[in-house]
């Protein structure tokens, strides 16, 4: 068989990028042989050109780069033009410390193309500061980056490039459906589930000592059709059935929203007494009685103290 073998730089090396450190790998295993580069050094090996070129050859690669770890999600909320809802990119990138004053932020890149035809129907360039701390023995952080832009109901493909400072990059990609928030029919918006500190986080973490909130909307083109809603989140094992905690949601009041109305629903789960583990929070909507979504988002339940 075959290994790969990958190691973290020192921090020292984050400190000096220009710097050429030579790598040597040896092994006892008799009949065994190594093939490694000659080592390695911090600095941007390519031109403002040549960094344009590896993102374009980023977004038309054939699958997804894995050079940076990339998490995303979104979020689907009701738009204040009609026919056009509004969506939430939100990501976590795994990227080295900042060092130095200033600190060169990463790049992000995300397009977005309708399913069926390809057609690109929204894009962006923007920047992700470096973290400024790591935890202790690591030299990389998260970096968290958020943008909204509108679109009309349908399917989507959409990828994202983060490329760091040092040449790095990593691509993701997600598919994901536009419903349509302002017909004739009740909707309800995406699920949002979190720490109260987060936001919009691509993956909520919850902690026993701490617990997790949640938050949807419901939309209708006359408010009357909001009297009688009904909104349940079930905590469930992501290999299980059995719901850990079930929790009624609080329903505001209904309010104005466009040409319609809108009513939120809120809900804390606790999780005193939950094993840590991964769980799936499954909101179930219904109107008067008769089921109208089931919303799905994943949650990671930790021991540890919240920080």
């Amino acid at each position: 068989d075959y290994y790969i073998i990958g190691f973290e730089p020192p921090a020292s090396a984050f400190e000096d990028r220009e710097r050429y450190r030579r790598i040597s790998v040896k092994v006892t295993r008799r009949g065994a042989s190594v093939s490694t580069r000659t080592g390695y050094a911090l600095r941007d090996p390519v031109t403002t050109a040549d960094r344009r070129r590896s993102i374009d050859a980023a977004l038309g690669a054939p699958f997804p780069q894995q050079g940076l770890p990339l998490e995303m999600t979104t979020y689907v909320l009701r738009g204040t033009s009609p026919g056009a809802q509004r969506v939430v990119l939100s990501l976590r990138a795994e990227l080295p410390v900042a060092t130095g004053k200033p600190a060169r932020p990463a790049d992000v890149i995300f397009v977005t193309r309708d399913a069926r035809d390809g057609r690109v129907v929204a894009s962006g360039t923007d920047l992700m500061p470096l973290p400024r701390t790591a935890a202790p023995g690591r030299t990389t952080a998260d970096g968290r980056f958020h943008v909204q832009f509108d679109l009309p109901a349908g399917s989507y493909l959409m990828r994202v490039v983060v490329r760091e400072p040092g040449g790095t990059t990593g691509t993701v990609d997600r598919r994901f459906d536009v419903r349509a928030l302002d017909g004739v029919d009740i909707a309800a918006s995406d699920l949002i589930i979190g720490r109260r500190a987060d936001v919009l986080p691509v993956r909520a973490t919850g902690y026993v000592t701490e617990g997790l909130l949640g938050a949807l909307e419901v939309y209708a083109r006359n408010p009357s059709d909001l009297a009688r809603i009904d909104v349940t989140v079930d905590l469930v094992p992501v290999n299980g059935e059995t719901a850990v905690q079930s929790v009624k949601a609080d329903l505001l009041e209904v309010k104005r929203v466009g040409n319609g109305a809108g009513r939120t629903a809120q809900v804390a789960i606790p999780l005193e007494g939950v094993p840590p583990g991964e769980y799936v929070a499954r909101a179930r909507v219904r109107a008067y009685g008769e089921a109208l979504a089931d919303l799905v988002r994943q949650v990671d339940v930790v021991a540890a103290p919240p920080p």
